[in-house]
């Protein structure tokens, strides 16, 4: 049986996502983003998923992340593409500064 959240969901990408288009997941590697990666992994739609990472490199660990996440989209035979940012670049505002 559906969860109704996944029933709810998976209707929101029948109606919203274009299948003759390829589907860019942003990945964080938070539950969010993680989520939605399962969600439409579990969609039973031919789709086209690319997973796309920025590493900010804020702290020490993620790179390590970023690996585990490049690892995870391995697993599920998914392209995977990413970019590290060099924070000694920013002055002031990471936050900001990463916006632009």
């Amino acid at each position: 049986m559906t969860h109704p959240l996944e029933f709810f969901v998976h209707q929101f990408f029948d109606e919203q996502i274009d299948l003759n288009r390829p589907i860019l997941l942003g990945l964080s590697g938070g539950p969010d983003s993680i989520c939605l990666l399962h969600l439409l992994l579990e969609w039973q739609r031919p789709i086209t998923l690319h997973l796309v990472h920025v590493d900010h490199g804020w702290r020490k660990e993620s790179a390590l992340e970023a690996e585990k996440l490049k690892a995870l989209a391995g697993v599920h035979g998914l392209p995977f593409h990413s970019t590290r940012l060099r924070p000694e670049h920013y002055r002031g505002n990471l936050e900001m500064e990463s916006r632009r």
